[in-house]
């Protein structure tokens, strides 16, 4: 599912040469967290979609309009976009066991590195910063790929609110005017 997320972010980099190597490739390849934020996507374009249609456009001629369509699709943009972002992100409350998504996956990963390590007191300081700055880099915002991912998302989550309006606009009393 990643493929979806590779066209136009810097995920395909990012896997092949970053020093977060093993941190990208563990969170967005051996997880489901592209799956996740895609069906994110898909679902608050529908949901969007089933309320303008199937509520709004059947009770209101008045907001039944092209604006009104252009402020929905707007909507799914910056739900998508913020819903996504908070999927891929989750929360970093410094405890490995209380954390959640991207950071969740980070102390996971720092504790396998850590395991092969085993006696190599370098080696294990390295790999503990690393991860730190890892995770300050997501924290600051400096790392963008999480971004990236959200705004794709938001994007596809247009796509699937223009075919939803296509196949749900037809069905309505008021929604039947507007072009998509």
């Amino acid at each position: 599912m990643e493929k979806l997320y590779s066209w136009c972010t810097s995920l395909v980099e990012k896997l092949e040469s970053s020093e977060y190597v093993e941190y990208f490739h563990d969170y967005f390849e051996e997880t489901a967290v592209c799956t996740n934020v895609f069906i994110v996507g898909v679902a608050s374009a529908l949901v969007i979609a089933l309320i303008y249609y199937f509520i709004i456009c059947n009770k209101s001629f008045a907001l039944s309009k092209r604006y009104f369509w252009a402020i929905t699709v707007f909507v799914t943009f910056l739900t998508s976009l913020v819903i996504s972002y908070s999927v891929i992100m989750g929360n970093d409350n410094g405890n490995p066991e209380e954390s959640t998504g991207i950071y969740f996956k980070s102390y996971e990963t720092e504790s396998n590195l850590l395991d092969m390590a085993g006696d190599n007191t370098k080696g294990r300081i390295d790999i503990s910063n690393i991860a730190e700055n890892y995770r300050e880099s997501l924290r600051s915002g400096e790392e963008s790929l999480p971004m990236e991912i959200s705004l794709v998302n938001a994007f596809y989550s247009i796509l699937f609110y223009l075919l939803f309006s296509l196949l749900f606009k037809k069905h309505t009393t008021h929604g039947k005017a507007i072009p998509w």
